[in-house]
């Protein structure tokens, strides 16, 4: 008679348990060890070329003058080396079960985007900033592995705008998938929303890189990529034709 009446219980903690480790997959990219912690890890020279042309990217989309452009780029590859080696130093220390070190990782990730956040109100509007931080202040490893991979082709620089731009409304979108979920605990629909964003990603790609190019993307952009921890962009490489 017990055993029935805690059965609801039982099935509402599975499914609690269930939503929250499919939550920590999905914030991986954003939480994970930085450098070379995983095989998606990027070179230092890597990490920062990436940074400066997300930095970039943004920039262009607020409209900034090179002067605001170029402090903008640089406040946010000193919040992303801080970001990074503030995720060293808890990886060096973490302690205790899964869910309490998602929640301080989580934590660690908030305290570095006001810190950014605070960095960009000094040379920005308040509606720039806002703009600016819901996408820096994701400290996407994600969006950078897959600007490093597209740079690496020697694309034609139109195609690579046009790649760039993609990838970026790919993490806007995915940040935004993400925090819907967490406000809602609505974490059933979160791996297939990610999913469908990803293949909407992979599509457009195709329209721009070759067959040779395409099958590299794929392979260093996947969620466990077949490239192993010696995989670097630049394989299958070779300019598009105009």
């Amino acid at each position: 008679m017990n055993a029935t009446r805690n059965e609801p219980a039982r099935a509402t903690s599975i499914l609690s348990i269930a939503g929250a480790a499919l939550l920590m997959l999905s914030l991986g990219e954003a939480l994970a060890q930085p450098g070379g912690g995983g095989r998606q890890g990027l070179e230092t020279a890597e990490q920062e070329a990436a940074w400066e042309i997300q930095a970039k990217g943004v920039a262009e989309d607020l409209e900034l003058g090179q002067v605001i452009e170029s402090k903008l780029i640089a406040a946010y590859q000193a919040a992303r080396a801080s970001h990074d080696e503030a995720m060293r130093e808890f990886w060096s220390v973490a302690e205790g079960n899964r869910m309490e070190s998602w929640q301080q990782r989580r934590e660690l990730v908030a305290n570095e985007r006001e810190k950014l956040q605070e960095a960009l109100t000094a040379f920005l509007s308040d509606g720039q900033t806002t703009q600016a931080i819901g996408i820096l202040g994701s400290f996407s490893r994600r969006w950078g592995q897959m600007v490093h991979v597209l740079t690496g082709f020697e694309l034609e620089q139109e195609d690579l705008d046009t790649a760039l731009e993609q990838v970026q409304t790919y993490v806007t979108d995915s940040n935004k998938a993400r925090e819907e979920a967490m406000a809602g605990a609505d974490f059933a629909s979160l791996s297939e929303s990610m999913r469908e964003l990803k293949d909407k990603l992979d599509k457009e790609m195709a329209t721009i890189l070759t067959a040779e190019q395409k099958e590299t993307w794929d392979q260093a952009t996947a969620r466990r990529p077949r490239g192993g921890p010696g995989f670097r962009a630049g394989r299958g490489g070779g300019r598009r034709n105009p």
